[in-house]
């Protein structure tokens, strides 16, 4: 938070009030009721109408964490140009979301104390922090500079329970287990609509086959695509060509369920929870895609599971606000 300073030259030296410093000091409170109340008329206004200034203060969280930017990926090892890596020495950067994923948690965590997450302020606060979210972003992943690094990030503050997440692999082991423990299926959708009809499944010795998708399988899936669908639809305005925040409509998808783990353990955050991994792909011509992994962290007796979510988008057609609902 910037630091403001409120000074009076009229006033007396007590009631100069300096807070919310970036430098790390600790901010100056405003006196208590007890001491407000024996002050004049004056300063009572004073101090009221710094009170007001103060909860109407915001800042804008951070977007970006700084991590371990590779240049590829497989699922054993990263490599940074030529040189390979078994055990990558930090976790993957960070992407902070919660501006275009978890309104109401960034209006919550980006205002003053005493500040509304509600209202004009609020929804001002959330437009800002859209505007800031996409603007960092952008200029992260265009870097001319940077081009020959992956542009993968742990995904944060993107709305969705935990335990949500967890349901998607425990479904996607299930979809392996039920074809005959098969290393992967795979699903699309007929280009340019929802729909879907068929899965690809591949064994381990490499031969695969064409089914018809399971009747009893559509309400999970649906629920996955659901999810994968809002958090990548929301993030493809950092694809667009345009400057304004305005959507991008999804033009193919396509989903696939691994038994085995799509990136190393190493490029993740520590800790019980499934922690979605986002990328971004500016693809030559008028397309983009942003992938979704989720795997899961191999806890006591597990076996590896992996699903990720492909999504290409038209970056020269936008959602017309009314299609958003």
């Amino acid at each position: 938070m910037p630091k403001l300073c409120l000074l009076n030259s009229q006033r007396p030296l007590q009631l100069v009030r300096c807070f919310g410093s970036t430098g790390g000091n600790k901010s100056l409170n405003l006196p208590e009721n007890d001491t407000i109340k024996s002050l004049s008329s004056r300063d009572k206004q004073f101090f009221s109408e710094v009170e007001k200034l103060r909860s109407s203060l915001h800042y804008d969280p951070p977007v970006l964490t700084k991590g371990f930017y590779p240049t590829a990926i497989t699922n054993k090892g990263v490599f940074i140009g030529s040189s390979y890596f078994e055990f990558p020495s930090q976790p993957l950067p960070q992407l902070h979301a919660s501006a275009v994923l978890d309104p109401k948690h960034f209006c919550r965590i980006s205002a003053a104390p005493n500040a509304t997450i509600n209202g004009s302020d609020a929804a001002q606060r959330l437009i800002r922090g859209k505007r800031h979210f996409l603007k960092t972003i952008r200029k992260e992943t265009n870097d001319e500079a940077n081009q020959d690094v992956q542009k993968i990030y742990l995904l944060r503050d993107h709305g969705v329970p935990n335990q949500l997440l967890q349901h998607h692999l425990r479904i996607a082991d299930s979809w392996l287990y039920q074809q005959g423990d098969v290393y992967e299926l795979s699903v699309k959708n007929v280009f340019d609509t929802i729909h879907y009809d068929s899965m690809l499944i591949r064994s381990g010795d490499g031969s695969s086959l064409v089914k018809v998708w399971p009747e009893e399988w559509k309400d999970d899936m649906e629920l996955y695509f659901t999810v994968m669908n809002r958090i990548t639809t929301a993030l493809s305005s950092i694809l667009s060509e345009n400057e304004g925040l305005s959507q991008l409509r999804l033009k193919q998808w396509n989903v696939y369920a691994r038994r085995d783990m799509v990136l190393p353990p190493q490029l993740l955050s520590e800790g019980t929870e499934v922690t979605p991994v986002v990328e971004f792909d500016h693809l030559k011509g008028s397309a983009g895609t942003i992938s979704i992994r989720l795997q899961n962290n191999l806890a006591g007796d597990e076996r590896p599971i992996s699903i990720v979510f492909v999504g290409t988008f038209d970056t020269k057609q936008e959602i017309l606000e009314k299609e958003l609902f």
